[in-house]
C-alpha cells in the first residue's frame, strides 16, 4: 500500500508540473503579399481557398521568431499553390479565438513519469489565411 501511495504522489507531482499557456508575439507582415480585404476590395479576384501552417518550436522559442517564420513559410506555401496574395491572416489563440497577431501555444513543464523522463515542453504557432488570385481586367 505504501508503494502505491508513493507512486500516486509521484504521478500527481508529474501532472502538477505540466501545463500549457499562450503567449503573444509581434511580426511585420509583408504588405506586398499579405493584404487586408480593404486593400483588395477594388480589384477583381477569386478566392482559391484557405491556406494554413503550423510552426513548431521548443519551450523557450520566441513567439516573435515563430510568427516571423510562420509568415515566411505561409507565403511560400501560398505562392506554390498559385496565389497572388493572402487575405484575412489569423493566428489560432487560446480557446480557439483567432487573432491578427502571432499566438504561440506552449506545453510547458517536465514530464516526470517513467519512461518519458525529462521531455521538454514544445511550442506551436498556427496561422491561416485565404488565398486569392487576381483576375485579368
Amino acid at each position: 500500500m505504501k508503494k502505491v501511495m508513493s507512486l500516486a504522489v509521484v504521478a500527481a507531482l508529474g501532472l502538477g508540473f505540466n501545463g500549457c499557456s499562450y503567449k503573444s508575439g509581434a511580426t511585420d507582415i509583408n504588405k506586398r503579399f499579405f493584404k487586408s480585404t480593404k486593400d483588395v476590395k477594388k480589384q477583381n479576384y477569386e478566392e482559391l481557398g484557405t491556406v494554413s501552417l503550423v510552426e513548431d518550436g521548443w519551450l523557450f522559442s520566441s513567439c516573435d521568431d515563430m510568427g516571423r517564420n510562420s509568415i515566411q513559410k505561409l507565403e511560400q506555401k501560398a505562392k506554390s499553390l498559385g496565389a497572388d496574395a493572402v487575405v484575412n491572416v489569423k493566428w489560432q489563440g487560446d480557446q480557439g479565438i483567432q487573432t491578427s497577431y502571432p499566438q504561440c501555444h506552449t506545453a510547458w513543464g517536465w514530464v516526470l513519469l517513467w519512461p518519458a523522463w525529462f521531455i521538454p515542453g514544445t511550442s506551436t504557432s498556427t496561422v491561416s489565411g485565404t488565398m486569392i488570385k487576381y483576375q485579368d481586367k
